[in-house]
């Protein structure tokens, strides 16, 4: 019985030493498993083995000391370097000596200068570019009167008609300019007519008043030069009446012709 425990013991023990997932791995496979792993390092040269390496890096020991201290040397160089530049940021300053300085500055902005902006000289050339210049009437106008009375029952501008020669009447925000008059005289009228007048009108602080007045004793053309001594009139209303002298009533009294003015706004 103590024999056959002992047994079992060893078997237990070749088991342990065969290990697990073994099949038939004996010893004479494991020797020719390892002949064939030394056949193949044999043929390795011999720089390979670990007694070559060792001797080959105590062989060059001082030079890989030497490169490794040359490298060093290199990077300590470079930062040396680069903390150079950071610690003088004034070499990548742009050199402003040519540009303007502060004297040539306020000679550009003159003297008497307070807040005078660019932005504030284009508003101002904006303000003037505002005004329109004035736009020409076209066509001209017509009249022709056929009937002038010797007395205006209303000033300008409810003048009347019959008597009305330019007519130019005040518009909010608009100015006026009279070009041009040209006016033909063909009848002073019939009963003891010698002659027409006319009256320039115009704004006076705001009131229309009489600011010319002119006899004209000759038939034929008349222009504003004859008329008024005035190439052009300017206002922001314009009227020109015209009387006769005849007494008839309505008389006969007549004269045509053609006015022309600008409009600015």
């Amino acid at each position: 019985m103590a024999r056959k425990s002992w047994l079992t013991l060893v078997k237990e023990h070749l088991v342990d030493i065969k290990g697990a997932g073994w099949t038939d791995e004996n010893l004479t496979i494991i020797k020719s498993l390892i002949d064939a792993i030394k056949a193949v390092t044999d043929d390795l040269p011999a720089e390979f083995s670990a007694l070559a390496l060792e001797a080959t890096l105590a062989s060059h020991d001082t030079d890989i000391k030497a490169l490794l201290a040359t490298i060093v040397g290199h990077i300590d160089t470079e930062i040396a370097a680069i903390m150079a530049d950071l610690d003088n940021p004034d070499q990548y300053k742009a050199d402003v000596a040519a540009l303007a300085l502060e004297a040539t500055l306020d000679a550009i902005k003159g003297g008497g200068w307070t807040d005078e902006s660019l932005k504030a000289i284009k508003d101002a050339i904006d303000a003037i570019a505002g005004v329109n210049s004035y736009q020409e009437q076209i066509p001209a106008t017509d009249f022709a009167l056929a009937v002038i009375d010797n007395v205006l029952t209303a000033d300008p501008p409810g003048a009347d008609a019959e008597n009305s020669v330019v007519d130019i009447d005040q518009n909010a925000g608009d100015t006026f300019v009279l070009r041009s008059l040209l006016v033909d005289i063909t009848s002073f009228g019939t009963t003891g007519g010698t002659k027409l007048t006319f009256a320039l009108w115009g704004l006076v602080n705001g009131v229309v008043k009489k600011v010319d007045e002119v006899d004209v004793s000759s038939l034929g053309l008349q222009n504003l030069m004859d008329l008024f001594g005035l190439q052009e009139v300017y206002g922001d209303g314009i009227w020109i009446t015209v009387l006769t002298d005849a007494t008839d009533e309505p008389g006969d009294a007549a004269c045509e012709g053609t006015w022309k003015y600008a409009k600015a706004s």
